[in-house]
C-alpha cells in the first residue's frame, strides 16, 4: 500500500465529517479528502430551528470550508459517477480522477415514509436546508389562509398538521409546530 495515497471518504454527512476528524485526530499522516456534492453540511438535529428562527442558517447549515478550517483535511464540492476497486480510482462529475489508499462510503440515507399511503406523495420531506424554506413557507401561507376565512371547518383543515415519523426529528418538529403555530396565527 502506497501511503502517500490519500483516505478519500465519499459523503460528508455525520458519518462522513466524524470519520475525516477522528483520523485527523488518530494522528493519520495521509492526507484526507472529503468529496460531497452539496457545499454545505445539515446539522439535521437542529434544522427544526430554522422555521424557529432560534438559530441562523449558517449555525444549521454550515460550509464545510468552515467546519473543515484548520484540520488539514481537504474537502471537494462535486459527485462521484464511478469507482474502479481494482485501479483505487474514482471518476467525479467534473471529470476529474482521484486515486486512492483507503476508501470511505459515506452516502446517507434516502428519505422513509414508513409505509404511510399517500406520505411520499403529499408530504414535505424535511432533510435539507431548502425543505425547511419550503415547509415555513407552507405553514405560514396556511395560516394566512386560515386567518382570511370564516368557514370554521376550513380554518380547522388548514390548521390541520400530520407528521409521518417520531424519531428525533419528527419528535422535534411537532413541539416546534406546538409552540411555532399560536403564536403566527395571531
Amino acid at each position: 500500500m502506497n501511503s502517500s495515497r490519500p483516505t478519500v471518504i465519499v459523503g460528508v454527512g455525520f458519518a462522513g465529517l466524524f470519520t475525516a476528524l477522528h483520523l485527523r485526530y488518530q494522528q493519520d499522516l495521509r492526507s484526507i479528502v472529503l468529496i460531497d456534492p452539496q457545499e454545505r453540511f445539515i446539522f439535521k438535529p437542529m434544522l427544526y430551528e430554522l422555521l424557529t428562527s432560534e438559530l441562523s442558517e449558517d449555525a444549521v447549515c454550515p460550509t464545510y470550508k468552515e467546519l473543515l478550517q484548520g484540520s488539514n483535511v481537504n474537502f471537494v464540492q462535486d459527485k462521484v459517477v464511478a469507482i474502479d476497486l481494482q485501479e483505487k480510482r474514482l471518476k467525479l462529475a467534473s471529470g476529474s480522477d482521484y486515486i486512492y489508499g483507503y476508501l470511505v462510503l459515506t452516502v446517507g440515507s434516502i428519505q422513509g415514509y414508513l409505509g404511510t399511503e399517500g406520505a411520499q406523495k403529499n408530504a414535505f420531506a424535511f432533510r435539507t436546508q431548502e425543505n425547511a424554506i419550503a415547509l415555513e413557507s407552507q405553514l405560514r401561507k396556511c395560516l394566512q389562509r386560515a386567518r382570511q376565512t370564516d368557514d370554521e371547518t376550513q380554518r380547522r383543515s388548514l390548521l390541520t398538521f400530520a407528521i409521518v415519523g417520531a424519531g428525533p426529528t419528527g419528535v422535534e418538529m411537532a413541539a416546534t409546530l406546538a409552540d411555532l403555530l399560536p403564536n403566527w396565527y395571531v
